[in-house]
C-alpha cells in the first residue's frame, strides 16, 4: 500500500481500466488533490492493440483446441501501437 506523500515514480497496469482505478486511488490517498481531479479523466499513455484481430485469433484458437485438444497451440504476435499522452513525463528525483 502506498502511503500519503510517497508518490510512485512509475505505474504500470495490465489494462487502461486498472490504470484509471489506480490513479483514482492515488488521488483519493491525497496525491495532487486538485478539485477537478475526480471529475476529469486522466489522459493515459497506453498500448493500442488490434482488438478485432485479437478476438478473431482467439476464436480461431478455441476452434482449433476443440477440434484437436492434444495439438499444441503456437503463438501469435500482433502489432501494437504506443500512444503517448499526458500521463507520461520525466522521472522526478528526490
Amino acid at each position: 500500500m502506498v502511503q500519503a506523500g510517497e508518490m510512485p515514480g512509475l505505474l504500470i497496469c495490465s489494462c487502461d481500466h486498472y490504470a484509471v482505478m489506480a490513479v483514482r486511488a492515488l488521488i483519493e490517498a491525497g496525491y495532487d488533490d486538485a478539485q477537478y481531479a475526480t471529475a476529469s479523466p486522466v489522459p493515459l499513455a497506453t498500448i493500442r492493440i488490434p482488438r478485432k484481430e485479437a478476438g478473431r485469433m482467439a476464436a480461431q484458437m478455441a476452434v482449433e483446441m476443440k477440434r484437436d485438444p492434444e495439438r499444441p497451440l503456437g503463438s501469435t504476435l500482433l502489432a501494437a501501437t504506443w500512444v503517448e499522452r499526458a500521463s507520461v513525463g520525466p522521472c522526478r528525483r528526490g
